[in-house]
């Protein structure tokens, strides 16, 4: 698969049956609530980033490569040393060749701050 909608190769690949959610009128919240009800049921997740007519040429503050879908790997919930509850997706790129930069990276700081 070349390009097109990530839903599509899951099914073609699987048979299963897919689902697109479109989040533009849903809030974090609900996005994550989706998220975190269907990883236990290891259904098979991707998110895709935003069209730009850079294509994956381009990429946001946090490395995240503009028209390109990123793999769900599973969800996690972590408590910070001061109470508070972060739910984290981990997510992979299919290309393997750039990272995450942003909040939470693999060597953000703030995984010192997780009990």
């Amino acid at each position: 698969m070349n390009a097109g909608w990530g839903f599509r190769g899951i099914h073609d690949l699987t048979g299963w049956p897919a689902e697109t959610i479109f989040h533009q009128n849903l809030t974090v919240d609900q996005v994550l609530s989706t998220v975190m009800k269907e990883d236990p049921t290891g259904a098979l997740m991707n998110s895709a980033s935003h069209y730009s007519s850079l294509g994956t040429a381009g990429r946001n503050e946090f490395g995240i490569l503009y028209t390109h879908d990123y793999t769900f790997l599973k969800v996690e919930q972590v408590t910070k040393n001061d109470g508070e509850v972060v739910t984290l997706i981990n997510m992979r790129n299919p290309w393997s060749k750039e990272s995450y930069i942003g909040p939470w990276h693999d060597n953000d700081t703030i995984w010192w701050e997780v009990s």
